[in-house]
């Protein structure tokens, strides 16, 4: 059931409906503590995360995160791991935020250990995932020359791998950066 409302819950999200999509991932998050999965509660966690950062509640969006975090960690999940802090990065990153929910700092600092824990796995996805992340966290800060660099990696590790998506992401942050510039 709990699998269920996740997959469920991850359908809700995909066409926009992150209030349904919330009630799943809660619900499923219930059976996974009832039955002390710590795996399964990880992944809701993550889920959750995304969610509420879609929903508009980033500092919701943050405390799932690091609930996962904390858990993925215990279990030495690296591969969940790094889209977990790759996602808690994403909280920090709005202009328009006026109480982050940690400092640019720390999520540079996730953003960099996604990034090598990324290439300890050879997951180039997530590599040029990372790249995004601290290319938009440095421009943010004004130091534009490292946003280009790592926006820079981002696009050939998205060309090498050719991932639309990555692409797409990899000239967004070259725009953002030239854009705050």
């Amino acid at each position: 059931i709990a699998l269920s409302l996740n997959n469920v819950g991850n359908w809700f999200f995909v066409t926009g409906q992150t209030t349904q999509a919330l009630q799943c991932h809660r619900q499923a998050l219930e059976f996974f503590e009832a039955a002390r999965d710590e795996q399964s509660m990880a992944q809701t966690r993550a889920h959750l995360g995304m969610a509420n950062l879609h929903h508009g509640d980033q500092i919701a969006a943050y405390e799932e995160y690091r609930h996962a975090i904390r858990l993925f960690r215990k279990l030495d999940d690296k591969h969940d791991l790094i889209p977990a802090l790759i996602g808690a990065c994403h909280t920090c990153y709005d202009e328009t935020d006026f109480i982050p929910p940690q400092s640019r700092m720390e999520s540079q600092q996730m953003a960099l250990e996604a990034l090598e824990l990324a290439r300890q796995v050879g997951w180039a996805s997530y590599e040029a995932f990372a790249e995004w992340d601290i290319a938009l966290g440095l421009a943010q800060c004004g130091l534009f020359g490292d946003a280009l660099v790592h926006a820079n990696a981002m696009f050939r590790i998205a060309t090498e791998i050719e991932d639309p998506q990555r692409i797409s992401g990899a000239y967004y942050a070259l725009g953002y950066s030239y854009l705050l510039m």
